[in-house]
């Protein structure tokens, strides 16, 4: 059977069985339930075999067996579909049984630590538990949690699971943007529309559903909100309110059952998961939820040994258990010494090793199992029997056909886990790929995903060895066509793979395209606040550009360089900002003026001022204002005025009247733009130059009203710089101990870099005049650490006291000494 032009696919209930018979012209047949569904597919495949969409492999995919069989366009159907060919109807088939045979090995040896998981479940019921389950690779981390799942997991348990990968460290909530696809039921060929659909039903049941969380979800996903959706948020609260979503769809499932979170390979996790993992494990109890991850030894989490967490170390296999193991993989009850030896000694406990040995000596003829009795030249596995893992995968990848192991290369340039669809371009092999993977996954190689098209490799470490045997340039042109043919592929949606593509095209010669994407990935990471993620790709655009001035058109790159100033400066990456100055700067003047130029001077003026170099700024800020002037308009004025006003409180301050008639100017400007950053720096600045002049009530009125607009708009910001600036005012008017208060109180609210630095300020201030412990020391560190990271203003304050806590020590001529220089250095800048 096989794929005809004139096929036709009838549709009813959502459910699609495509069928062709060799010589009936007959159109397809459509299966309209899945009542008998097994039967009925069966009886197709035995009138002479079928193919199956997507849809209908998602549904029947635990009772057959299937092999991909390309992408076909189909009549009636915008966009290629997946086809599927039915090999065989497994009778009485289980889940657990599919998955064994789609690259699980058995488990052996781990009756103690299913024990542990099943009790945590149990206790997690009532309280929160967190498994952190840590071993080498292969010692069968996956491999017991599934086990533990299909013994424990039934209907009443959702299970959520996110994977984190080495391709995917640098995407912000990589195992959690899987988690969500998951959760909303959302697959790879889902349309934006019917993610859409699919997000709002979900949103509803949980009680969450409101235009702005389903324009969070939306973006969070890399697609396009609705209209208006998130209206008045910048990337720092689109980002922190998804994550608090995020949360809340966590909460809204454990209210209703019990949910198992599983992370695979946490040792990859991205900054932004991590933070938000971090937040959920140290945050309120919550019932209902057990977080199981897995990770390698190297990889320490920061929540190991909180309350309610519990680590499983996996130690390799003993030698009866290997025994077993390699019993139960052949099928036989009775081993040849000399196999046992062999193995034993070279496996070294490790359950990976031992099935790949065994496969390596099957593959090399040296092990046979015939009539239920193995048969073993001892002989020819001790000489042909390579020494380390590393070689040994080698080795058997080397035995495969060169068409194979050329597929299985591609497949490994696209990742552990691989599309076939799109392998079959990048292999240029469209009406053979299906085959080749069947062959590949009997020999235990791939295998396909549970629950989705996707196929992997076996473990990462057969992956690493295909890839790693590529030749440069064999590995530069398959990062190419994967790039080319990945873009292609997802041409209305290409904000949604924007970190895939900047990954592939970085290992190519083809800068401009590898430049554009880290550019938007780095947009995309700034756009929910991961500010990580967005340094590391927009540090890579930029030494991309470096490399190649020419990759790069000159409007977009001062748009790029804006982003990039205005990640810097909300991370207090002060230094690396002097740094893209120095070099950024001719640039830009080269460029003319621009509302990006603009954006980029004010940026770098608040990095001079976090720095102290407040002469410098002043030179800076005239540019900006003498360029806010030629623009006009109310957007450069705002970011010309905004940023005067603060770096007036630091050096040269305006009068009372000129501050108050700026503060009206960037009032009616403001009022004019839709700027939530630039807002809430507008209202710290206002407070800041109140107690600067010592007007401690107007101060405090400042500050109030920063709360309660941070309370009235859910913007962490505005009450925590508040909150912060209370602390402030506090220890100017010497009450030591409400100071520290609030210190700590804003260090608990504050969730954003800026507020936290001054909060730690005036903390480590407060912490001398009350004789705090240890208060010397940490002024010192802190000191320490402004001076390396280019945020000596954070350090002013502290850096005074650290004299004051010389004094009291009765080390007095010291102290004093101290606070000189600490006023000279001041006077300096």
């Amino acid at each position: 059977f096989g794929v005809r032009p004139n096929m036709r696919a009838g549709v009813s209930s959502g459910v699609v069985v495509m069928a062709s018979v060799e010589g009936d012209d007959a159109p397809l047949t459509a299966v309209g339930s899945t009542v008998n569904l097994a039967s009925r597919i069966q009886a197709l495949a035995q009138a002479g075999g079928c193919l199956v969409c997507d849809a209908t492999r998602r549904l029947v995919e635990w009772f057959v067996d299937l092999s991909f069989d390309g992408e076909h366009e189909i009549k009636g159907v915008s966009k290629a579909q997946k086809l599927w060919r039915l090999l065989s109807i497994r009778d009485g088939a289980t889940r657990f049984e599919a998955s064994v045979a789609q690259g699980l090995s058995q488990l052996v040896g781990r009756e103690e630590e299913l024990a542990v998981l099943s009790e945590a479940l149990r206790a997690a019921r009532t309280e929160r538990h967190v498994i952190d389950l840590v071993a080498e690779p292969g010692q069968g981390k996956t491999r017991l949690v599934f086990e533990f799942l299909q013994r424990e997991a039934t209907g009443d348990i959702l299970v959520l699971k996110g994977n984190c990968s080495a391709d995917g460290q640098q995407v912000p909530f990589f195992p959690f943007l899987e988690v969500v696809r998951t959760a909303f039921g959302i697959n790879n060929d889902d349309d934006p529309e019917d993610i859409a659909r699919k997000l709002e039903a979900g949103l509803g049941r949980s009680d969450l559903l409101t235009d702005e969380n389903l324009g969070l979800l939306l973006n969070f996903l890399g697609l396009r909100p609705p209209e208006g959706a998130l209206a008045g948020l910048d990337g720092v609260l689109i980002g922190l309110r998804t994550r608090d979503l995020l949360l809340a769809l966590l909460r809204a499932q454990c209210r209703a059952r019990m949910v198992v979170l599983r992370l695979e390979d946490i040792h990859w996790i991205d900054g932004a998961s991590e933070d938000l993992l971090q937040g959920l494990i140290g945050g309120e109890l919550q019932s209902n939820l057990l977080v199981v991850h897995t990770r390698r030894p190297e990889f320490a989490p920061a929540w190991k040994g909180a309350a309610g967490t519990r680590t499983i170390a996996l130690g390799p296999l003993s030698a009866s258990d290997t025994t077993h193991l390699v019993q139960t993989r052949l099928g036989v009850d009775v081993l040849p010494d000399t196999l046992i030896r062999q193995v034993t000694e070279r496996a070294g406990g490790n359950p990976l090793f031992v099935e790949e040995i065994l496969s390596f000596l099957i593959q090399k003829g040296a092990l046979r199992v015939e009539a239920g009795k193995v048969a073993f030249d001892a002989a020819l596995g001790e000489s042909g029997l390579p020494a380390s893992i590393e070689s040994l995968l080698t080795a058997r990848m080397g035995r495969l056909p060169r068409e194979d192991r050329a597929l299985l290369q591609a497949a490994a340039a696209i990742g552990r886990r691989f599309d076939p669809g799109l392998l079959a371009v990048v292999a240029d092999r469209p009406e053979d790929t299906g085959d080749a993977l069947q062959r590949l996954q009997d020999q235990d190689i791939v295998h396909r995903e549970p629950s989705s098209s996707d196929y992997a490799f076996k473990h990462v470490l057969l992956r690493d060895a295909v890839y790693n045997g590529l030749l440069s340039d064999s590995r530069a042109g398959l990062h190419l066509a994967i790039a080319e043919a990945l873009e292609d592929r997802s041409k209305d949606r290409l904000s949604e793979v924007a970190e895939t593509l900047a990954y592939h095209y970085a290992l190519t010669d083809r800068r401009d395209r590898a430049f554009h994407y880290a550019a938007m990935a780095g947009a995309k990471s700034l756009g929910v606040f991961s500010l990580g993620e967005a340094n590391r790709y927009f540090d890579e655009a930029f030494a991309i550009y470096e490399h190649d001035p020419g990759c790069v058109g000159r409007d977009d790159l001062v748009a790029f360089l804006a982003d990039y100033a205005l990640c810097l400066n909300i991370s207090l990456r002060a230094k690396p900002m002097m740094d893209l100055a120095a070099k950024a700067l001719p640039v830009l003047k080269r460029s003319g003026d621009s509302r990006h130029h603009v954006h980029f001077l004010h940026h770098y003026v608040a990095c001079l001022v976090c720095d102290a170099r407040y002469l410098e700024a002043l030179i800076v800020q005239k540019d900006l204002n003498a360029m806010a002037h030629r623009l006009g308009g109310p957007e450069p004025s705002a970011y010309a005025l905004v940023s005067e006003m603060a770096l007036s409180c630091y050096s040269g301050p305006f009068t009372v009247e000129v501050f108050e008639a700026k503060r009206a100017e960037a009032e009616a400007a403001l009022a004019q733009i839709d700027d939530a950053y630039l807002q809430n720096y507008f209202w710290a600045n206002l407070g800041w130059d109140k107690v600067c002049r010592g007007k401690v009530v107007e101060a405090h009125e400042t500050a109030d009203r920063m709360i309660s607009v941070g309370l009235r708009t859910n913007d962490p910001r505005s009450f925590g710089y508040g909150t912060a600036m209370k602390a402030l005012i506090a220890m100017c008017t010497n009450d030591y101990e409400t100071a520290f208060d609030m210190s700590e109180r804003a260090l608990h609210m504050s969730r954003v870099e800026f507020e936290t630095a001054i909060a730690t300020a005036s903390r480590l201030s407060s912490m001398v005049p009350l004789n705090k412990p240890g208060a010397a020391d940490e002024i010192r560190a802190f000191i320490e650490s402004c001076s390396a990271n280019g945020l000596t203003m954070f350090g002013v304050g502290p850096n005074t006291m650290l004299g004051i806590a010389l004094a009291i020590e009765g080390r007095i001529d010291e102290g004093l000494k101290h606070i000189e220089r600490a006023i000279e250095a001041a006077e300096e800048r």
